[in-house]
């Protein structure tokens, strides 16, 4: 069993042969097909504009590439990461503005911060020990407020995206009178072809419905019907710039920082752990962690967000029949690509179909225990799960977790107390 290096990628290339550049280059490129829109889609979900989604494709992932283990693992922008950030972002500055963005690049220099000295300290290996049933109520509670929110993208409407999801139900029925009525009948449009797509055997459906998407908007001429769309993309790369120090909210951010640094490794390293079952390659939790700290960072310095792996993309990684972190690499340089030559050809993508790219990833997340509240048989997991997902919907997304920790770590007490009075 080999041992980790400090740099993976290049004990696994010590063998390299032309049959593995190929399925890299082929599985980067499958990589790239759905890495591409979902970027942008997750930039917009941030509060950000498409570019900065695809920046965060580029650069964070070169620094995994060469430092991560897994080999297949996907790292750039993820949904659950992306709204953390907007819940977190949106009360201290304008979505879409300069500020917003100082913020969030601020952000994410102290997630990669924060992994770094975790690492340093060797205590990824006791975050595994972050209870499921906290992750999983967190994530689903994540996964509706994703959907809300795209489903205001759906039909046109603004209401107050960054209160906690209860209350952002309240305002949005509010201002569900105010919905557009062409961007209502062009999603349900959009939703039939979506499904069409996902019967595609040739080409990934992503790709068809998006080639779909922008075809109808283009041959009906739907942008002077109001239906927004991602508009202008900047060609080229960004430009290298520290990111500006804003001291006066770091009571703010550097918890946010702490639960954002925890939830991308936890994501990313039960991602990995699954893809890694079949290769004999050591998965060390303390140099994951220093992994994603270091492309966090990295990323920071190219105006990116937060990053985790991605279940999706690092699903399709494997299928695609990746051998190395070189696909990893490879698949910056398509993004590279379409960033310098191609950005024309999403001007008239509908801002609709990156929200329904959105919704249906997020309802993968939703992970409730439906029989055991339909029986009525809920157990010490499905308790904490329950009370998190809840506390997650009413008080926010930090304070949710947080009561869910608190919950867990009391409940934990409680049955050993339990079980020693009975020794007793």
């Amino acid at each position: 069993m080999k041992q980790p290096s400090l740099m993976p990628v290049f004990q696994q290339i010590k063998d390299y042969k032309l049959t593995y550049f190929r399925k890299d280059l082929f599985s980067a490129f499958m990589v790239s097909l759905l890495l591409i829109p979902q970027g942008m889609a997750y930039a917009i979900l941030a509060g950000l504009p498409p570019v900065y989604g695809l920046y965060t494709a580029i650069f964070p992932a070169i620094m995994y590439g060469l430092f991560g283990l897994s080999r297949q693992l996907s790292v750039g922008p993820v949904a659950v990461i992306s709204i953390m950030v907007f819940a977190g972002v949106a009360p201290l500055a304008d979505p879409g503005t300069a500020s917003y963005l100082a913020y969030v690049v601020f952000l994410t220099l102290l997630v990669g911060l924060v992994q770094m000295l975790m690492a340093v300290l060797r205590i990824g290996a006791l975050m595994q020990f972050v209870p499921h049933s906290v992750i999983q109520g967190f994530t689903s509670a994540l996964a509706l407020t994703i959907i809300l929110n795209q489903i205001g993208q759906l039909i046109g409407v603004s209401f107050a995206r960054e209160l906690p999801f209860f209350f952002a139900v309240i305002d949005f029925g509010e201002k569900l009178p105010t919905a557009h009525v062409n961007t209502m009948i062009f999603s349900l449009l959009l939703l039939i072809f979506y499904f069409i797509s996902k019967r595609s055997k040739v080409l990934p459906p992503t790709l068809v419905f998006i080639v779909i998407s922008t075809a109808i908007v283009i041959i009906f001429s739907l942008e002077q019907y109001m239906i927004k769309t991602v508009g202008v993309i900047p060609s080229g790369l960004p430009s290298f710039s520290i990111p500006l120090l804003i001291e006066n909210q770091w009571i703010n951010l550097i918890p946010l920082a702490f639960f954002i640094a925890v939830i991308s490794f936890l994501e990313s390293f039960v991602m990995a752990s699954s893809l890694n079952e079949k290769i004999k390659d050591v998965l060390d939790p303390n140099q994951e962690l220093f992994a994603l700290g270091l492309a966090n960072v990295f990323g920071s310095f190219f105006c990116s967000i937060p990053v985790a792996g991605a279940f999706s993309r690092s699903a399709v990684s494997a299928q695609s029949g990746a051998r190395t972190s070189l696909n990893s690499l490879f698949a910056t340089l398509f993004v590279i690509l379409v960033l310098s030559y191609f950005t024309e050809g999403f001007v008239h993508l509908p801002l609709a179909a990156l929200a329904l790219m959105i919704i249906f990833a997020a309802k993968n997340l939703i992970d409730l225990p439906y029989n055991s509240l339909k029986n009525k048989q809920i157990n010490n997991h499905d308790f904490i799960l329950c009370m998190t997902f809840v506390s997650s919907l009413a008080f926010g997304l930090t304070y949710g977790i947080l009561i869910g920790l608190v919950l867990s770590f009391i409940s934990v007490w409680i049955l050993k107390f339990r079980s020693s009075y009975r020794k007793e």
